[in-house]
Protein backbone atom coordinates (compact mmCIF):
# COMPACT_ATOMS: atom_id res chain seq x y z
CA UNK A 1 0.00 0.00 0.00
CA UNK A 2 1.29 3.69 -1.22
CA UNK A 3 0.65 6.02 1.31
CA UNK A 4 2.49 8.35 -0.52
CA UNK A 5 0.72 11.60 -2.61
CA UNK A 6 -0.05 11.09 -6.39
CA UNK A 7 1.64 12.68 -9.03
CA UNK A 8 -1.50 15.09 -9.70
CA UNK A 9 -1.31 15.76 -5.82
CA UNK A 10 2.59 16.43 -6.25
CA UNK A 11 1.85 18.90 -9.03
CA UNK A 12 -0.84 20.67 -7.75
CA UNK A 13 1.68 21.83 -4.36
CA UNK A 14 4.19 22.44 -7.21
CA UNK A 15 1.60 24.80 -8.62
CA UNK A 16 0.04 26.44 -5.13
CA UNK A 17 3.82 27.13 -3.78
CA UNK A 18 4.39 29.04 -7.48
CA UNK A 19 1.46 31.10 -7.07
CA UNK A 20 1.73 32.11 -3.40
CA UNK A 21 5.77 32.63 -4.43
CA UNK A 22 4.77 34.93 -6.65
CA UNK A 23 1.99 36.86 -5.44
CA UNK A 24 2.97 37.45 -1.86
CA UNK A 25 5.59 40.26 -0.94
CA UNK A 26 8.90 39.26 0.47
CA UNK A 27 7.52 40.53 3.81
CA UNK A 28 4.34 38.72 4.11
CA UNK A 29 3.76 38.08 8.26
CA UNK A 30 -0.16 36.83 7.57
CA UNK A 31 -1.28 39.47 9.64
CA UNK A 32 -4.22 41.30 8.20
CA UNK A 33 -7.24 41.80 9.93
CA UNK A 34 -5.42 44.58 11.96
CA UNK A 35 -3.28 46.02 8.97
CA UNK A 36 -5.15 49.45 6.84
CA UNK A 37 -7.31 49.67 4.25
CA UNK A 38 -4.86 49.24 1.61
CA UNK A 39 -3.09 46.01 2.70
CA UNK A 40 -7.10 44.93 3.00
CA UNK A 41 -7.51 45.62 -0.41
CA UNK A 42 -5.01 43.72 -1.65
CA UNK A 43 -5.68 40.47 0.31
CA UNK A 44 -8.86 40.71 -1.04
CA UNK A 45 -7.67 41.01 -4.50
CA UNK A 46 -5.24 38.36 -3.51
CA UNK A 47 -8.05 36.22 -2.36
CA UNK A 48 -9.74 36.68 -5.80
CA UNK A 49 -6.50 35.39 -7.73
CA UNK A 50 -6.39 32.25 -5.88
CA UNK A 51 -10.23 31.99 -5.94
CA UNK A 52 -9.41 32.12 -9.98
CA UNK A 53 -7.52 29.56 -9.68
CA UNK A 54 -9.95 27.27 -7.88
CA UNK A 55 -7.21 26.80 -4.90
CA UNK A 56 -9.75 28.47 -1.95
CA UNK A 57 -12.19 25.48 -2.58
CA UNK A 58 -9.99 22.61 -4.13
CA UNK A 59 -11.98 19.69 -3.03
CA UNK A 60 -15.45 21.05 -3.72
CA UNK A 61 -17.45 20.09 -6.71
CA UNK A 62 -16.49 21.56 -9.88
CA UNK A 63 -20.64 22.31 -10.83
CA UNK A 64 -20.30 25.12 -7.77
CA UNK A 65 -16.65 26.33 -9.35
CA UNK A 66 -14.68 24.27 -7.05
CA UNK A 67 -11.70 22.20 -8.87
CA UNK A 68 -13.72 19.02 -7.57
CA UNK A 69 -10.17 17.42 -6.49
CA UNK A 70 -11.18 15.99 -3.33
CA UNK A 71 -10.06 16.23 0.17
CA UNK A 72 -6.34 15.40 -0.46
CA UNK A 73 -6.14 17.81 -2.17
CA UNK A 74 -8.08 20.40 -0.32
CA UNK A 75 -5.02 19.74 2.25
CA UNK A 76 -2.28 19.92 -0.06
CA UNK A 77 -3.39 23.67 -0.58
CA UNK A 78 -4.10 23.90 3.13
CA UNK A 79 -0.53 22.62 3.97
CA UNK A 80 0.77 25.66 1.74
CA UNK A 81 -1.52 27.94 3.19
CA UNK A 82 0.19 27.04 6.55
CA UNK A 83 3.40 27.58 4.71
CA UNK A 84 2.90 30.75 3.70
CA UNK A 85 0.99 31.90 6.78
CA UNK A 86 -2.24 32.76 4.58
CA UNK A 87 -4.92 32.98 5.88
CA UNK A 88 -8.43 34.12 3.83
CA UNK A 89 -10.85 37.20 4.51
CA UNK A 90 -14.01 35.13 3.78
CA UNK A 91 -12.29 32.22 6.28
CA UNK A 92 -15.86 31.67 7.90
CA UNK A 93 -17.24 31.19 3.80
CA UNK A 94 -14.55 28.98 3.19
CA UNK A 95 -14.30 26.81 6.27
CA UNK A 96 -17.99 26.95 7.91
CA UNK A 97 -20.89 28.62 5.60
CA UNK A 98 -19.75 27.00 2.51
CA UNK A 99 -18.99 22.65 3.63
CA UNK A 100 -22.67 23.43 5.91
CA UNK A 101 -24.69 24.80 2.52
CA UNK A 102 -22.84 21.84 0.55
CA UNK A 103 -24.02 19.24 2.84
CA UNK A 104 -27.06 21.26 4.22
CA UNK A 105 -28.38 23.43 2.02
CA UNK A 106 -30.91 22.89 -0.98
CA UNK A 107 -29.78 22.92 -4.73
CA UNK A 108 -30.50 26.90 -5.12
CA UNK A 109 -28.86 27.55 -2.09
CA UNK A 110 -25.94 25.87 -3.46
CA UNK A 111 -26.41 27.39 -7.13
CA UNK A 112 -26.75 31.21 -5.06
CA UNK A 113 -23.97 30.97 -2.38
CA UNK A 114 -21.18 28.53 -3.10
CA UNK A 115 -20.09 29.82 -6.43
CA UNK A 116 -19.20 33.26 -4.71
CA UNK A 117 -17.53 31.59 -1.98
CA UNK A 118 -15.46 29.77 -4.59
CA UNK A 119 -14.21 32.97 -6.66
CA UNK A 120 -12.71 34.72 -3.32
Amino acid sequence: MDFGFTEEEKQLRKEVHEFYSKELPADFSGHVPSLGEKVQSWYLEFQKKAGKRGYLTAGWPKEYDGLGLGAIAQGVVAEEEGYWKVVWPNLIGIHLAGPAFLLYGSEEQKKKYIPPMCRG
